[in-house]
């Protein structure tokens, strides 16, 4: 990236490209306030109609397109990432189970379990009580959502 810019500035030619800080012509149009241009522009707008709403919005539109379509991409290649994922973990326990005894897999902390408690990032000791307080509470919300649906009921009754 930084290579890229000096050598671009090295080929410019003296007095051509002056840098503004300014991304597009457009605002640099923007920023100029002096009263000459603006009565030119009050003419210009007189006898040719006023685009400049209409090119504002679709440059607005454009950029949301453009971001849109850069946050699908992003999405899609993380899926895939995670596809790839799954598909080698799969390859790999596949491997495991074809070489050893499950009896050697679990000496050796190869199972599904020993996997699900490295991602927990927690000690061991508390993985089993973590779990039991996740499915305590996903249970109780279950059944929270299924009295709230039964209250529902009751009033659409009334």
């Amino acid at each position: 990236g930084m290579m890229r810019k000096r050598r671009k500035s090295k080929f410019k030619e003296a007095g051509v490209g002056v840098a503004l800080g300014v991304d597009s012509d457009e605002e640099i149009a923007d920023d100029s306030t002096d009263e000459e241009d603006s009565e030119d522009d009050n003419d210009a707008a007189d006898l040719f109609g006023d685009d400049d709403m209409e090119d504002d919005m679709g440059y607005k539109q454009r950029a949301e397109v453009l971001k849109l379509k850069r946050e699908k991409k992003r999405l899609a290649r993380e899926e895939r990432r995670r596809q790839k994922r799954e598909r080698m973990d799969a390859k790999r326990k596949a491997q495991l189970r074809r070489a050893f005894e499950p009896v050697q897999l679990v000496e050796n902390f190869c199972t599904e379990r020993d996997d699900a408690i490295r991602m927990a990032d927690s000690p061991e000791r508390y993985y089993d009580w973590l779990e039991a307080k996740k499915s305590v509470a996903a249970a109780t919300a279950r059944k929270v959502l299924a009295i709230s649906d039964d209250v529902d009921m009751e009033e659409e009754e009334e």
